[in-house]
């Protein structure tokens, strides 16, 4: 019920089978069943966007994650699969044990990398939403005691 009184609801999935199908069958169904229910009063179902989290690097992962963009391509059933991804990584699970924001934490992509560091993808994920936030998102300086200095800007 608590997403009929918000403006944008926002769904992290892992890319897993399981997880997939449990979202297409389980929460888009809650989500037509809301639907249905907000006729009788004066509340309306948000649109979803699907955030895709601990991508990885396995055919599996990126066949999975292609897949629900298809479904939910042009926005069909008030769902759309956002192009930003959290990746699958250390940086977030080490963030979290030091106490820091992972945008503090992984300011800049370690050396040798290929997926983006940490901040880079918050930036994007955050830019995606809410695209009027983007000025004030590039013109943020990041400050950690580890790692001094943005990276990129939003995507």
């Amino acid at each position: 019920m608590a997403v009929l009184a918000s403006d944008h609801a926002l769904s992290p999935i892992t890319p897993e089978l399981l997880s997939a199908r449990e979202f297409v069958r389980g929460t888009v169904g809650l989500l037509r069943d809301l639907e249905a229910l907000s006729q009788f009063t004066h509340l309306s179902v948000p649109p979803v966007s699907v955030l895709v989290n601990r991508l990885d690097e396995t055919a599996d992962a990126r066949g999975i994650h292609q897949t629900l963009a298809e479904m939910f391509a042009a926005g069909e059933q008030g769902v759309s699969v956002m192009q930003s991804t959290i990746r699958a990584g250390v940086a977030f699970r080490q963030a979290a044990s030091a106490g820091l924001p992972a945008h503090q934490f992984e300011p800049r992509r370690p050396a040798g990398r290929k997926s983006p560091a940490a901040a880079d993808q918050v930036k994007a994920m955050a830019c995606e939403l809410n695209p009027e936030w983007q000025p004030l998102i590039d013109a943020m300086v990041c400050t950690t005691a580890m790692q001094g200095g943005c990276h990129d800007e939003c995507h």
